[in-house]
């Protein structure tokens, strides 16, 4: 037979005391975490930012000034003196003569840079002078001096037009008969098969 006994604790004066002093606390702690939150949400901390860096067009390089140009050989036979001639100056001649002749501007550079590297006294082994590597023959036919930068330019860009028109505009056939004639373009019915003809129309049109 058992026997259950119950015995109850009745709670003395002192733990009742202490019990609702932690209910108090902990009440009083709940109400300042959530006063907290709601005013870390209404009103939310400004956070630093870095300012943005503008990113900007890569402005081109300055032009250089005047290149000193080495003088003339005697044996070109060309009277007229050379001077200087600085790269806005030969923009300038470009823009002129490409707008009167109606050709390429950037046809023109091409064709001067491949020709003479920008010297307006530079003479091939061949015989090629000026900017755009006019011929002795080619100089006379147009009443120019050939080491004159606009003078050689003009003449260069006129006989390009006329290429081109006869060429009926193909780029290829007109810079091949400008560096080998165009009677070698007209013989072979198309580009010469010449390494030095064949390497100079690649590189003007960029193939």
């Amino acid at each position: 037979m058992s026997v259950r006994i119950r015995v109850r604790i009745q709670p003395r004066p002192f733990s009742r005391l202490l019990i609702g002093t932690l209910a108090v606390c902990l009440g009083t702690f709940s109400l300042l975490v959530s006063a907290t939150i709601e005013t870390a949400v209404a009103k939310p901390v400004p956070v630093r930012v870095a300012p943005a860096v503008l990113v900007h067009s890569v402005a081109p390089p300055p032009m250089p000034g005047p290149v000193p140009i080495p003088p003339i050989p005697r044996r070109a036979g060309l009277r007229q003196p050379c001077g200087t001639l600085t790269h806005t100056e030969l923009n300038r001649l470009i823009w002129d003569a490409a707008q009167r002749h109606e050709v390429s501007s950037i046809l023109l550079l091409r064709v001067i840079l491949q020709e003479s590297g920008g010297r307006p006294c530079a003479v091939s082994p061949k015989g090629a002078t000026g900017l755009m590597g006019l011929m002795p023959a080619t100089a006379r036919h147009f009443g120019v001096h050939a080491t004159s930068p606009e003078q050689n330019i003009d003449a260069g860009a006129r006989y390009l037009r006329i290429l081109l028109q006869k060429y009926r505009n193909d780029f290829r056939l007109a810079l091949a008969a400008y560096n080998a004639g165009p009677g070698r373009v007209d013989q072979y019915q198309g580009v010469p098969p010449y390494r030095e003809t064949r390497n100079y129309v690649a590189r003007i049109l960029g193939e």
